[in-house]
């Protein structure tokens, strides 16, 4: 059986040649001062619907600091295990790849352009290929395991993310008097109002939305679904709320970041007003 989702990429995709050599004011990043922290709750409104948390994630920092969010598709069947799938097959991929990681993101020399184009399409391949490969294990439509995407992975230079549909993708700087959370894109919400863009058979690269930044303008990154989000992030400016900089004191000092995170996100005085959407989140902190 001809497996076409796993076509291999273009030779030229890794043949990188180092730009001019140039003074770099940057110094490296240090990947030990990195902790990280994620959980993922099932909302009112599917417990009482007996479903199960479409939302899944995971954060690392075996070779270097990462993160994986996936919120599957309300419309799709068991889009649970595609938010399962991707979060840990991506996550495993990144481990896969570490000696590209390591001359992409951590050599200040290469071009910033060509290490874009290259993780994306490795990222949204293999990303449409856990849930091909889903599809053909179950014996289902590749579009019933349908979920977004956030992700984010720690350069000792360049940090890269990438997104796919709804959810927030954040980042903490700090201009060394005051520290700021902002978001690093807008949601994709697709061509009409309400409707995101999925992982699924359709997905292009022009709806995956992709960068680049400096590591050492970076104190944290974190991710959360759209149900996090509703409490976190003001829907109407995008204004990140004061809650986010007590979950990043928590994870830099608390041992026990995964019981009080999941106390947040599941507190009734929290979400009780909300739509009562599945909830995760996922940070990296220094």
């Amino acid at each position: 059986m001809q497996v076409s989702h796993y076509l291999s990429l273009s030779a030229q995709q890794f043949l990188f040649d180092a730009r001019e050599k140039s003074e770099k004011k940057a110094k490296p990043i240090d990947f030990d001062v990195w902790r990280h922290a994620g959980e993922a709750v099932v909302g009112y409104r599917h417990r009482v619907n007996q479903q199960e948390c479409q939302d899944a994630c995971l954060s690392q920092n075996l070779t270097r600091p990462l993160l994986v969010l996936s919120d599957g598709a309300g419309s799709a069947a068991v889009s649970d295990l595609g938010a399962q799938a991707l979060s840990i097959g991506l996550s495993r991929l990144l481990v896969s790849i570490e000696p590209l990681l390591a001359q992409w993101l951590d050599d200040p020399e290469f071009d910033l352009t060509l290490v874009d184009e290259a993780l994306s399409n490795i990222i949204s391949r293999h990303a449409k290929g856990l849930l091909k490969d889903l599809a053909i294990q179950h014996t289902r439509a590749m579009n019933d395991f349908s979920a977004t995407l956030l992700l984010c992975i720690i350069g000792r230079y360049n940090t890269y993310w990438c997104q796919v549909g709804d959810g927030y993708l954040l980042k903490r700087v700090s201009d060394g008097f005051d520290n700021t959370w902002q978001l690093i894109s807008p949601p994709e919400k697709g061509e009409y109002a309400n409707h995101t863009c999925f992982v699924d058979e359709k997905l292009t690269l022009s709806q995956f939305q992709r960068g680049l930044m400096p590591s050492h303008e970076l104190t944290a990154v974190a991710a959360m679904s759209d149900g996090a989000g509703e409490r976190l992030v003001c829907q109407r400016t995008g204004k990140v709320g004061e809650k986010m900089e007590w979950i990043f004191d928590e994870v830099r000092t608390n041992p026990t970041v995964a019981k009080s995170l999941l106390g947040f996100l599941s507190d009734p005085n929290i979400w009780n007003s909300t739509t009562g959407d599945d909830k995760s989140l996922v940070i990296l902190a220094q």
